[in-house]
């Protein structure tokens, strides 16, 4: 099932004898990810496995990060090693 108008994708894709599975064009470009991009692999016994782009990721540790030192006063975003 796909509904590009509201950005949902439910499929399957196969694991390849090294663990590897594929992502769908769809979900990557939907997601901005390509070769190479980091991702972050959650996994829940009981719930099955997530895969994020770690830069979703950054963003969870960013705002957790001000909301506990900073009182709950978000400041701007630092920036990355590679936008500097």
């Amino acid at each position: 099932m796909e509904d590009r108008a509201k950005g949902l994708y439910f499929g399957t894709s196969k694991l390849g004898a090294k663990g590897q599975i594929v992502v769908p064009k769809f979900v990557r470009d939907l997601f901005g990810v390509a070769p190479g991009d980091p991702v972050v692999i959650l996994a829940d016994i009981n719930r099955g496995i997530a895969v994020l782009p770690a830069s979703m990721m950054e963003e969870v540790a960013h705002t957790t990060l001000e909301q506990t030192f900073s009182g709950g006063k978000a400041k701007a975003k630092p920036k990355q090693a590679s936008e500097k």
